[in-house]
C-alpha cells in the first residue's frame, strides 16, 4: 500500500477503526463460554473476598490474609488470560482481513 495512502487513511478512520474495533472483541468474547466462566469466577471472587475488590480498586488495602493474597493473585491471572485471549482475536481478525486482501 501507498505509504501517503496509508497515513490519509490512518488519519481519516483511526479513531472509527478503533471503535468497530473495540466493539468487535466485546462482541466475540461475550459469546464465549470461557470468557464467561472467568468473569464469573472474578465476580465470585470478589463477593467472597470483598478486600480483594478494595484492593484493586484502590490499589491499596491493609493487610490482606494469605488466602485472600491468593485469590487477589488468582483474579490478576484470569484477566491476564483474558487480554491474552483478547489479542488472539486480534491477530485472527488481522489474518482474515489479510486474506482476504490476498485473495482479491
Amino acid at each position: 500500500m501507498d505509504k501517503k495512502i496509508e497515513e490519509e487513511f490512518l488519519e481519516k478512520f483511526e479513531d472509527c477503526f478503533q471503535e468497530s474495533f473495540e466493539d468487535y472483541k466485546i462482541l466475540k468474547l461475550s459469546k464465549s463460554t470461557e470468557y464467561k466462566d472467568m468473569k464469573k469466577k472474578i465476580l465470585t471472587i470478589k463477593s467472597e473476598y470483598p478486600k480483594v475488590e478494595l484492593a484493586l480498586e484502590k490499589k491499596a488495602v491493609g493487610s490482606l490474609t494469605e488466602e485472600e493474597v491468593k485469590r487477589l493473585v488468582e483474579i490478576i491471572n484470569i484477566e491476564e488470560d483474558i487480554k491474552a485471549k483478547t489479542e488472539v482475536l486480534a491477530y485472527k481478525l488481522g489474518f482474515k482481513i489479510a486474506c482476504q486482501l490476498l485473495s482479491e
